[in-house]
């Protein structure tokens, strides 16, 4: 097996360049092959017991809502009157300057 192995590789490495690439592309499309594939089972092995699992799915409650979005308001309106102060800060100036 190791003696064909050699004379093959020594067969292709004396041939044309054609021959050459050819034998590149087949060997790099074979193992693309092969590592997409140990790929897909290796993501199959993650996913079907996550999928599979029938654990309850903790939806988020009233006051958990209520509690983000007031937070998410507050964050924004903070930010709007800090703008709206740094733009009132910079008119005061350019009109003292002038």
């Amino acid at each position: 097996m190791l003696k064909f192995l050699k004379t093959k590789l020594e067969r292709i490495r004396r041939s044309d360049d054609s021959v050459k690439k050819r034998w590149v592309f087949g060997a790099s499309a074979a193992s693309m092959i092969l590592i997409i594939a140990l790929w897909l089972l290796s993501l199959n092995n993650l996913i079907a017991p996550a999928v599979n699992s029938k654990a309850p799915i903790e939806e988020p409650g009233f006051w958990q809502i209520m509690k983000s979005g007031l937070a998410e308001a507050a964050n924004s309106i903070k930010k709007q009157l800090n703008d709206l102060i740094s733009k009132l800060e910079e008119e005061r100036s350019i009109t003292i300057e002038k």
